[in-house]
């Protein structure tokens, strides 16, 4: 009973010292850096006039990092304007530039 008792710690300890090592930065600079592309792509496409694709684009934004306050914005901009079912005034959709990095979130972690 004892041997299952120290080989059950034992696991526990060494999964638990394996998994502070582990880098998980990675993730999040690759959920960053899609979420940049899909705002990119969504503003190519809000530039060719294509509402549909672009709110495409800023949904998949969305989903890849959740924090993006840009992408969120352009998101619900885009929504709104859509949202009135009135031909799209393409004056009030200005593409602007993408998110600064020190309003990105996770700066503070990287």
């Amino acid at each position: 009973m004892k041997r299952i008792y120290f080989l059950i710690s034992f696991l526990l300890v060494f999964s638990l010292v394996s998994g502070m090592f582990c880098d998980t930065s990675y993730a999040t600079d690759y959920s960053m850096e899609k979420c940049r592309q899909m705002i990119k792509l969504g503003n190519e496409e809000l530039s060719d006039k294509d509402v549909n694709a672009a709110k495409m684009y800023y949904r998949r934004a969305i989903q890849e990092n959740p924090y993006c306050s840009d992408a969120w914005a352009k998101y619900d901009e885009l929504m709104k304007v859509i949202s009135k079912n009135e031909p799209v005034d393409w004056s009030k959709l200005q593409v602007q530039n993408e998110q600064k990095e020190e309003d990105d979130p996770f700066a503070v972690f990287e």
